[in-house]
């Protein structure tokens, strides 16, 4: 369904962010994106949403090589932007509309020939969110938790095929984070979802891709042998260790990331 191929990203001449990134994800997976910070799991998702275009290698959707000049043909960049959401890290990087409702309703209203009952799906989609009782609000008023659950609302109104979420998260408090893992749980479509919470992980997939510090796609399999990897959780720079002090006693261990 979306696939990278030989993907190597560079933001200067010799400056990788992604390096050779080969993988496939069909249709109905669950798939958890981990790396250290600056590994290259925000300009991979963007890649695969047809925002970026990689140095060389390529992504496909569908099967179709994403490319400026195949987003221009035939509709297919509309098709893509109906069936493929990204959202980013920061969602005020996706909040532009004078109110909350307009900002649901964006889409639909951009990519839809007939967006058919869009109050109707706005104000449902805005439920499920939790947001129904902010429709009336600008979203630049919000707190950053409400701001991702607007985005994500903007994003599920159309009825994705595919969700690239990019440390949902990461401005979400306990509770939220709860009714996103119940939400992605239930809804029919395909994820790719990066996280620093390797405690939460296991909840958001059952396959994870994991990005090295060189920027080289490490491990591809099955999520629960790998968090269960010390050595490589450590080579991956996914835990830490640091000072514990017990009266005089001092010691150190390995600890997950977990927060976001």
């Amino acid at each position: 369904m979306i696939a990278a191929e030989r993907v190597t990203h560079e933001i200067a001449p010799g400056v990788p962010v992604l390096r050779d990134v080969s993988f496939a994800v069909g249709e109905g997976e669950h798939v958890v994106l981990l790396g250290a910070n600056g590994s290259g799991k925000t300009t991979l998702l963007r890649i695969l949403a047809g925002l970026v275009f990689p140095t060389s290698g390529c992504a496909r959707y569908d099967g179709t090589v994403l490319t400026r000049r195949t987003l221009r043909a035939g509709g297919f960049e509309r098709r893509l932007r109906r069936e493929l959401g990204l959202s980013f890290q920061v969602p005020d990087a996706m909040l532009f509309n004078p109110t909350v409702f307009d900002e649901i309703a964006f889409g639909p209203r951009q990519l839809e020939d007939a967006p058919g009952d869009l109050d109707g799906r706005v104000r449902r989609w805005a439920r499920t969110a939790g947001v129904a009782h902010l429709l009336d609000r600008s979203p630049f008023s919000l707190s950053a938790g409400e701001k991702q659950r607007v985005s994500l609302a903007a994003l599920l109104v159309l009825e994705p095929r595919v969700l690239l979420l990019d440390e949902p998260t990461a401005s979400l408090d306990p509770r939220s984070t709860g009714w996103l893992v119940d939400l992605l749980q239930d809804l029919p479509v395909t994820t790719v979802v990066s996280t620093h919470n390797l405690s939460l992980a296991p909840e958001l997939g059952e396959r994870v891709l994991v990005l090295a510090e060189d920027h080289t796609l490490i491990h591809d399999g099955p999520i629960e042998p790998f968090l269960a990897d010390r050595e490589r959780l450590i080579a991956a720079n996914l835990v830490h260790s640091h000072r514990h002090r017990h009266g005089e006693e001092e010691h150190r261990h390995w600890h997950l990331h977990d927060w976001s």
